[in-house]
């Protein structure tokens, strides 16, 4: 009867998540799949299978081929190294919940056809924000306002009500009306920046300002003037110049790049991008300008950039073809253009979509439309809807689809309440928030069939207040550890012509709490647009670095798959002074990580640590290191998957001295490997009164098990240890090699010493107890005779003839000493070996049979 076939390995499914925060946990609604990423799954034998995960960030992997142990290797490539980290693993380990994340490389066991399940994650350190941060925007002043009413202000971003947790920090002398507003996270100073409106006046820096307000001592002032953004002046009695000026002077969106280092701005009136030192306390100029490009609208003047985005290290300019030149419908377009923050180097335009979704209207002022631009009031009477399409904000939601905040340009060519004038404006602001998803390398809009929409001219997501289709308008601010977006609105609690903003569900339902009413009572322009753009007070991404504790009993310096973890192993953080500042020990799977939960005083991005194994306990008999040492270091080009500890000159423990990346710029590939400890032979050679023997030649052997005895051939045969040895001045041959059973061979004696009869020594033992003293053998040979004389030597008489001495059983050594003579004496099968201080004595007996 035949045994049954052997079961197959397994499968590995790994799904890769974008992560937001620091929980090392998964959580689908916040943490969509990552699409298109590279996963390989590696055997011991280095056969390596490699898939790319599907639009929900799963693949399933099976080896290339079987192997020995069934132990596979799991590796995630990073699709955009500098930009993308690893996301935060558990801490704790994979065991209990299956919404912990791994690591990006991890090791399975798919033997015997186990399946195997995984979760990791990326992220990007810009994505990161504490639950509840502080949101702040802008309540936009009327020219009837006082200077001390307030424009700048915070509150968290989970309250709603009627200025509920409200904390003003600038007012209208410090800031006048603004419309962009960025965060530097790194020094927490908010930026703001100046916005042609009618009936709101510009602040003190006029309208190129922008200003700089630091939130905790509520001081703002002038961080640098834009030039050439236009010189219309504010007039008494309806600021009739105005209709022409918005959304065609001062300043448009503002934002910094990820790093928040630098700060760009969209200049309205000569359409170009404005780059600022965001480290600075002021700027006086811009680092560079450059040049926004023009997609085809009907006439160049048509083409309006405005709101500005960052993702994943790309810069994006929003703006629309105003069909200003020839007043049609299909000449609106909304056009977005990628751009390198490095280098204003700007792409071809990754969206290009028709506005013309609302359809056309009846008669002007008749609902909410998109109409083309003008700057002159429609008809005579009163015209509430005539929205006039500007991109005033670019968001982008964690699964990579695009977020459109549309201004209403009209809802700034609205007169202030209770400031009559020409030309008099009253308006319910017609903006929108869209979705874009990719489709093929460009962006569709979600009103334009994007997104899974069936339906044209339907939007994902629903902004409806008391009546109005519409109640949203650009700015937007989406914090992606809430399940909320904010834009800036009117009516967002159903109180007429009051203003604030409205939150959304990131499902496109409205928000069970609406909003935060931001206005007392009426707001200053009504139904039209009172309030600026919105920024999440988001602090600095937290960071952890760490990894993985392992046995190495190949001495490869690599993570190989059939290796085993190091567990409960004591891992120690040390900062620049030597001070232990953090201490940790390793999972059931060889994991440690280092981050703000157990370093004291939470761990510095840009800082200098150590990382070091120095817990003695660890190393004596019991511990998981007992006799394990350090493994060979930075082997190969993958650090992943090698060791980074070293022994420093003069130290006992192994370590890795480092410097952390910036925020959030996680490293798991602090990893140690431990080999096993080796311990020393040693052979040595005197002659029969003791004096070292240099010059002697011996081979070193290692017992296969197979055979007692020296086994030189056939299928039995043990293996030779190195290179054969010669005794130097000391008499002494010296290898160090690893626990087992050997047989030192006499290849060649000393000069003028006789070959042994049975030259070979052992067996030897070296096990655990002797590793650290190691294994001393001592041989002795004996002097060639000298010759006999020439002339004839008188007859002795007969004696006995003394016995010659018996060679020991066992294969052991023949030295050719008398039974007298112990520096090896060999006694009955018996080898007397030096063992450090003492005499260890190996006995083995040779198999019969």
């Amino acid at each position: 009867m035949s045994a049954p076939a052997a079961t197959a390995d397994g499968s590995v499914t790994v799904r890769v998540v974008r992560a937001v925060d620091e929980s090392g946990t998964y959580s689908p609604v916040l943490n969509p799949g990552l699409a298109g990423v590279t996963v390989t799954l590696t055997g011991e034998d280095g056969a390596v299978k490699t898939a790319v995960t599907a639009a929900d960030g799963t693949v399933t992997l099976k080896p290339a081929k079987a192997t020995t142990s069934g132990k596979y290797r799991v590796q995630v490539v990073n699709p955009k190294p500098g930009v993308l980290y690893p996301a935060f693993a558990a801490r704790e380990g994979l065991t209990g919940a299956p919404d912990k994340l791994s690591s990006n490389e991890e090791f399975v066991d798919l033997s015997a056809g186990k399946q195997a399940t995984l979760t990791t994650g990326l992220w990007n350190p810009s994505d990161y924000c504490q639950q509840n941060a502080p949101l702040s925007t802008a309540c936009q002043p009327s020219v009837a306002d006082p200077a001390g009413k307030r424009t700048l202000l915070t509150f968290p971003y989970q309250s709603r009500g009627m200025n509920k947790d409200v904390t003003d920090i600038g007012t209208v002398g410090d800031t006048g009306n603004v419309f962009g507003i960025a965060w530097n996270r790194d020094d927490q100073r908010l930026f703001s920046s100046a916005q042609a409106k009618r009936d709101a006046p510009y602040g003190s820096g006029g309208p190129g300002a922008i200003y700089v307000t630091d939130p905790a001592t509520k001081a703002t002032k002038l961080f640098a003037t834009v030039p050439n953004v236009g010189s219309t002046p504010h007039t008494a009695g309806g600021d009739v110049g105005y209709l022409t000026a918005v959304g065609r002077e001062s300043l448009g969106g503002l934002k910094l790049t990820e790093d928040n280092r630098d700060l760009y701005v969209v200049n309205l009136n000569d359409r170009k991008l404005y780059r600022y030192d965001a480290t600075a306390a002021t700027a006086a100029k811009p680092k560079a300008v450059y040049a926004i490009p023009a997609p085809d609208c009907p006439s160049a003047a048509d083409w309006r950039p405005y709101g500005l985005g960052m993702q994943d290290g790309t810069g994006y300019v929003g703006g629309v073809c105003s069909g200003e030149s020839t007043q049609k419908l299909a000449d609106l377009r909304a056009v977005v253009f990628p751009f390198d923050p490095a280098t204003g180097e700007f792409g071809a335009a990754v969206l290009n979509q028709p506005l013309d979704h609302r359809g056309a209207p009846a008669a002007p002022c008749s609902g909410y439309y998109w109409y083309p631009w003008t700057n002159t009031k429609p008809g005579t009477g009163t015209c509430y809807y005539y929205g006039q399409p500007e991109l005033g904000e670019i968001g982008f939601e964690t699964d990579g689809s695009m977020l459109l905040s549309f201004r209403d340009r009209y809802s700034d060519q609205t007169s202030a309440s209770a400031v009559p004038g020409a030309e008099f404006i009253v308006s319910a602001a017609s903006g929108d928030l869209n979705k874009a998803c990719k489709s093929g390398d460009s962006y569709v809009l979600d009103v334009n069939l994007g997104c899974g929409i069936t339906t044209r001219g339907k939007g994902f997501f629903n902004t409806f207040r008391i009546g109005h289709t519409y109640a949203t308008f650009a700015g937007m601010a989406l914090s992606k550890v809430e399940n909320s977006i904010a834009t800036s609105g009117y009516d967002v609690l159903e109180h007429a012509w009051s203003a604030g903003t409205l939150f959304t569900l990131r499902n496109g339902a409205p928000d069970p709490g609406m909003g935060q009413e931001l206005s007392t009572g009426a707001a200053s322009f009504g139904k039209g647009a009172s309030m600026a753009d919105l920024e999440v007070l988001c602090d600095r991404a937290p960071l952890q670095i760490g990894n993985r504790v392992w046995y190495d009993p190949e001495r490869s310096g690599l993570q190989l798959p059939q290796q085993k973890p190091v567990v409960g192993a004591t891992v120690n953080l040390y900062d620049a002074d030597g001070k232990k500042v953090g201490t940790t020990k390793t999972t059931a799977r060889g994991e440690y990580y280092f981050d703000d939960t157990n370093v004291t005083g939470g761990l510095k991005p840009k800082t200098a640590y150590t990382i070091r194994l120095d817990n003695a306990a660890d190393y004596a008999k019991g511990g998981p290191l007992h006799h394990w040492v350090p493994t060979k270091a930075n082997v190969g080009a993958d650090r992943a998957v090698d060791s980074d500890g070293t022994v420093p000159k003069g130290g006992k423990y192994v370590e890795r001295a480092l410097t952390t990346g910036g925020p959030g710029q996680n490293d798991h590939t602090f990893d140690f490997g431990f080999s096993r400890q080796q311990g020393e032979l040693r052979l040595v050679k005197n002659d029969q009164d003791g004096k070292p023997l240099p010059g002697a030649v011996f081979q070193l052997w290692r017992e296969s098990g197979k055979s007692d005895g020296l086994q030189q051939d056939g299928d039995t045969a043990d293996a030779k240890v190195g290179e054969p040895c010669t005794t130097g001045a000391d008499g002494t041959c010296r290898t160090v090699t690893d626990q087992g059973t050997y047989y030192w061979q006499e290849v060649t004696p000393p000069k003028g010493y006789q070959t042994p009869e049975q030259p070979v020594l052992g067996p030897v033992v070296l096990d655990d107890e002797h590793l650290e003293a190691g294994v001393t053998t001592t041989a002795v040979n004996k002097l060639v005779p000298p010759p006999p004389p020439t002339t004839p030597a008188p007859t002795p008489t007969p004696t006995p003839a003394a016995p010659a001495p018996s060679q020991p059983s066992g294969g052991l050594a023949f030295t050719g000493t008398d039974s007298t003579t112990l520096k090896y004496a060999l006694i009955g099968g018996t080898a007397l070996l030096v063992a450090g201080a003492g005499l260890l004595i190996a006995v083995r007996k040779r198999r019969t049979g």
